[in-house]
């Protein structure tokens, strides 16, 4: 009898390992799981949105922005989850003030008990038009197999901030020269591709595509 005692300790203790490992191994599979996410420009913002298979003990995502080319990140807002679900859920967040160029943005996940993880991130190069730029703004040769003349109808409103990125958002250094209407550019280095121009001063931004050959 009291062998039989023994057995049946033992394999209860052999039960209650089986049932935390079921659960330990259910609740791993239903961590957040992302199908996609998404980033779109419509006028003045960006639509961030994506869409989880399954959630387990999830409180709260965070959308996160990099203007840096993903080397540091900012927090915009938060968006509640809809809770612990098997099936999918949709989220959206409205960047309401984006800035011209390529921005990353990543989704931060928060547990009930303040764990966290990240999603992997998406970029969007963003634009914003004039009704008169394409005529205030004329960019040769282009394409280009050594420098940009960027020439304006106007002058700049002061001091004006020049950039040349890639297609990811990395800086390219380049050497400049201002001459009133005039803007002449030309990369330190030999490229290839599509890249982009933007100007900054006092009033606004403007983006140019410009390919070098």
């Amino acid at each position: 009898m009291r062998n039989f005692n023994k057995l049946l300790k033992s394999f209860a203790g052999v039960l209650t390992l089986v049932i935390l490992q079921i659960t330990s191994l259910s609740a791993a599979e239903f961590i957040v799981k992302y199908e996609r996410i998404e980033a779109d420009q419509f006028g003045e913002e960006v639509s961030v949105r994506w869409l989880t298979v399954s959630e387990f003990d999830n409180d709260f995502f965070t959308v996160q922005r990099s203007l840096d080319g993903a080397q540091t990140w900012e927090d915009l807002g938060e968006v509640a989850s809809i809770g612990s679900v098997p099936g999918a859920g949709t989220y959206e967040y409205i960047d309401q003030n984006p800035v011209a160029g390529t921005i990353y943005y990543r989704i931060k996940q928060t547990d009930f008990d303040g764990t966290y993880t990240y999603s992997h991130d998406v970029s969007i190069f963003v634009e914003f038009f004039d009704s008169d730029e394409e005529e205030e703004i004329e960019v040769y040769p282009n394409p280009s197999d050594e420098f940009v003349i960027i020439e304006t109808s106007t002058s700049f409103s002061g001091l004006v901030d020049v950039t040349l990125t890639d297609i990811s958002g990395k800086k390219i250094a380049i050497n400049m020269n201002v001459d009133n209407q005039k803007i002449r550019i030309q990369p330190t280095k030999k490229l290839f591709g599509l890249y982009f121009v933007i100007l900054s001063d006092q009033q606004k931004t403007r983006v140019k595509k410009i390919k070098f050959k």
